[in-house]
């Protein structure tokens, strides 16, 4: 897994717009090792950097423990792609792709619902 330091200085993609609607952060790892979900819930203090309230910073850590499990056994998942769907996500932000789901058709819907409704996906420190 590469990991990249994330930016501090807000990309140009990112608008006030964006800001207006929630920063998520989906956590997800099989197993916690401290370190990995650490990381991830750190995404939350980047958002703040970047101009989110901390009001508007949403964390989905409910995806915990669960090595392989298919996108509909994930109810933290669902809640992002049912925000993200209602327009109300203004970026997601995960720790790498592989977060979103280990199969890159999964991967690519999921960028696909996001770009539709102009939600921007930070993965590895880039804004996409």
């Amino acid at each position: 897994m590469l990991i990249q330091a994330p930016q501090t200085a807000r990309p140009a993609q990112i608008t006030d717009t964006h800001t207006r609607k929630l920063a998520v952060v989906y956590v997800r790892s099989s197993v916690d090792d401290g370190r990995s979900v650490s990381a991830q819930r750190d995404l939350a203090e980047l958002a703040r950097r970047w101009g989110w309230p901390k009001a508007r910073i949403l964390v989905i850590d409910c995806d915990l423990g669960l090595p392989g499990a298919p996108a509909s056994n994930r109810s933290g998942f669902l809640h992002l792609m049912a925000l993200t769907t209602a327009g109300e996500v203004g970026v997601a932000f995960v720790l790498d792709m592989s977060r979103l789901s280990r199969r890159p058709d999964r991967v690519a819907h999921s960028l696909h619902v996001a770009q539709r409704k102009g939600t921007l996906i930070c993965a590895n420190g880039i804004v996409r």
